[in-house]
């Protein structure tokens, strides 16, 4: 027997939040294939395919050196047979970048039926704006959504609010779909509970943005977010098996969140 993931629960009496239709434009989980066999990405897709829009694959070493093409369509097809959407991380173009092989690599992605790509220098020195919003066109012409990230893995000082604003602007002006923020940063304001996010989301439209709450926090990260930005912002990096999680925070149904499902409730009860 199989999930009939257009049906509601067995308890379709009780209200709680639920996931818009796909396609979504905003409270996007995108979760994280950690190189997982075939039999758990079926079982990962069967269970988590109405609230995971997009499966991102980032064993950059993997596809590189050892996943062969059979195998990789056809990881690529049991997600998509779900409703769930395929992009590779950033890393994996970053090593284009530097090999100077970017069309090639756009393109062979394209071919094998991935439906994204990322863009980013958070490992390499920053391109021109020239040579990324030329890079953000190619893969658009090639049939790619494209997630651009700003920030860096290793940030020697806060975000600097302007200047991702403004390269997030010039991304999406060519093209990108999203706006990914890095999880390190992310992890440094939340630490310090400052309002970068908040003032990142007053230039640039929250449904294009996407936080990265892993590797570092998790659902620490998430929760924190959900708190300051809503329970719909667009959520990247976390595990398959912690896509479940996340929908329980976004329905404050977990005790991350604080079960602050239960909030209204208490303010009904004490009006009464």
């Amino acid at each position: 027997m199989t999930i009939q993931h257009d049906r509601l629960g067995v308890f379709d009496f009780l209200e709680v939040h639920r996931p818009a239709p796909k396609p979504r434009r905003s409270g996007l989980t995108i979760a994280s294939d950690q190189g997982y066999s075939l039999d758990e990405a079926r079982g990962f897709a069967e269970t988590a395919a109405p609230f995971v829009d997009w499966v991102k694959l980032p064993d950059h070493y993997g596809h590189i050196a050892r996943y062969t093409e059979g195998w990789l369509r056809e990881k690529i097809a049991i997600y998509g047979q779900a409703g769930i959407r395929t992009t590779l991380g950033g890393v994996i173009y970053e090593v284009a970048v530097v090999q100077n092989k970017v069309p090639q690599f756009f393109a062979r992605a394209a071919e094998l039926g991935l439906s994204g790509v990322e863009v980013s220098e958070d490992v390499i020195e920053p391109q021109s704006a020239e040579t990324r919003s030329a890079h953000i066109r190619l893969a658009v012409s090639a049939g790619l959504s494209v997630f651009t990230e700003v920030g860096r893995k290793y940030p020697d000082a806060p975000l600097d609010v302007d200047a991702v604003a403004e390269i997030a602007a010039r991304d999406l002006e060519a093209g990108a779909g999203k706006i990914v923020v890095e999880n390190s940063d992310i992890v440094q304001i939340v630490e310090r509970n400052g309002d970068e996010l908040h003032r990142l989301a007053e230039r640039i439209p929250l449904d294009r943005l996407v936080f990265e709450i892993g590797p570092a926090g998790g659902a620490r990260i998430a929760a924190w977010l959900f708190r300051e930005l809503g329970p719909d912002v667009n959520i990247e990096n976390l595990d398959l098996r912690d896509a479940g999680t996340l929908a329980a925070q976004r329905a404050g149904l977990h005790r991350s969140v604080g079960l602050t499902f239960f909030d209204r409730y208490a303010v009904a009860t004490a009006a009464e």
